[in-house]
């Protein structure tokens, strides 16, 4: 007991140390460090409680308002839909105003400040906000220092409002057509004309379009990057003129209920044996969507283009409207299978002449029974299959792929398995339960495995990066 009461009273010591340090001292240390920055603070307020702007300067006055939606709008000199990064990037510059130096105004002293009447100025409104920044002359201490003046109190700042104030009115005009929060975009359905489709991603990230069959992420999430980045120049206030007929890209933030490889009208043991095997079930979608992109089909040239309750309208030509309404064919996924390369570590391929087991191991790949390989071939090999593409789906019942079957593993974790075709049979199956995929000739021909094309010519089993 004697040799623990020291151990016990330093533990207790160090205790009572950090105790009051994050306790005491280091609270009051933020206290204080929170009070310095609020003693130099000019202008105090929220940004997301700012709902106008009016800047005026050299004799033209631009006002922004922001809706009930939280968009932005240009009001005057005219009236069109307001860039948000632009307002937000102003509101910043003057919520995050620092005096340096403070100064004693007198009265009629402002204009030799250049605060005074014809002053570039920015009226910041909102409830319980109606906040003035009258910005002057450049300071003559200092670097690129500015005489600002907020109510009564003028101060030295290093600001780039300045510049903010006078940009180019086009620099506070939007051009973006479209609000599509893409990335929580879990759910997209296309109704165009008598045609519907959709398309949804899994809980594990996949994409599958109607009926189960596998979308290519690459493309689905290109389409929504197309969406998003949409411009129209100009951007029209109101609503667009009549059309003939609308399609429409319903974008939802959670993801369609759905059996992955579910055909309507299908009895359950025929979509259980269709379906692809890992795809996971998606919880239910909301009754209405996020986003409702409408896009006129009456004609060849420009057509009107909005998204439902944003206030405005641009025209897009036909190469845009392509990208926006893209055949559901185009987004299938044709990667013969997925994985990645370098995650390989065994390979087992069954054809005429046996199984052939190959390890990776310490930078080198081997056979089981000692058979020499050539690392490189195997390497390359490997990440060929990851870039493959098939043609297309071969729908319906097709006959069996009886050529050599490959199966690739992380350990003991199957990452994949093909069948293919041999020769003069263009097809490859994804094993157990997957898709028949036709191929070209030259692509079988690149990945139709033989035992030979891993094997070395001669000498022990060649090094591959690790």
């Amino acid at each position: 007991m004697r040799r623990l009461l020291p151990l016990l009273l330093a533990s207790a010591v160090l205790a009572a140390i950090v105790t009051y340090y994050f306790g005491v001292e280091e609270p009051a240390r933020k206290r204080q460090e929170a009070a310095e920055e609020a003693k130099g603070k000019l202008v105090s307020l929220a940004r997301e409680q700012v709902s106008g702007v009016e800047l005026t300067r050299n004799h033209e006055t631009v006002r922004l308002e922001r809706d009930a939606t939280g968009h932005w709008w240009l009001r005057e000199p005219r009236v069109a839909p307001a860039r948000a990064a632009t307002v937000d990037d102003l509101l910043y510059a003057v919520t995050t105003l620092h005096a340096e130096r403070t100064l004693p105004l007198a009265e009629g002293e402002a204009s030799d400040y250049g605060t005074g009447d014809t002053a570039a100025t920015i009226h910041l409104t909102g409830e319980s906000i109606d906040t003035t920044v009258r910005l002057g002359n450049r300071a003559t201490v200092g670097l690129d220092r500015t005489y600002v003046q907020v109510g009564e109190q003028l101060a030295i700042c290093s600001t780039p409002l300045t510049a903010t104030v006078n940009q180019p009115l086009a620099t506070f005009l939007r051009e973006q057509l479209f609000d599509t929060d893409r990335w929580r975009a879990v759910h997209l359905e296309v109704a165009d004309g008598d045609r519907s489709w959709s398309v949804a991603k899994d809980a594990a990230g996949g994409w599958h379009l109607d009926g189960g069959v596998e979308a290519d992420p690459e493309q689905v999430e290109g389409w929504l990057a197309a969406l998003d980045e949409t411009k129209a120049d100009p951007l029209i206030a109101g609503e667009p003129p009549a059309a003939a007929r609308w399609a429409e890209v319903r974008i939802y933030p959670e993801a369609a209920a759905a059996t992955p490889g579910a055909t309507p009208g299908a009895t359950p043991a025929a979509t259980a044996a269709n379906a692809p095997p890992a795809a996971p079930a998606t919880p239910a979608t909301p009754a209405t969507p996020a986003t409702v992109v409408r896009i006129a089909r009456d004609g060849t040239g420009d057509v009107a283009a909005t998204q439902v309750g944003l206030g405005f309208w641009g025209r897009l030509a036909p190469a845009a409207v392509a990208k926006l309404l893209p055949d559901p064919e185009g987004l299938k996924d044709r990667h013969l299978v997925h994985f990645h390369a370098f995650d390989v570590d065994r390979l087992e391929l069954r054809s005429p002449q046996g199984l052939l087991t190959l390890r990776h191991h310490d930078g080198e790949w081997a056979g089981d029974d000692g058979t020499a390989v050539d690392g490189q071939r195997v390497d390359d090999y490997l990440q060929t299959l990851e870039d493959a593409r098939a043609t297309g789906y071969l729908e319906g019942d097709q006959p069996p792929v009886k050529g050599p079957e490959l199966s690739l593993y992380r350990s003991t974790q199957l990452l994949a398995s093909l069948a293919f075709g041999g020769e003069g049979d263009a097809r490859a199956r994804r094993l157990p339960n997957g898709p028949t995929l036709q191929l070209t000739p030259a692509t079988l021909a690149q990945l139709l495995p033989t035992p030979g094309r891993f094997l070395a010519a001669t000498g022990p089993p060649s090094k591959t990066s690790p």
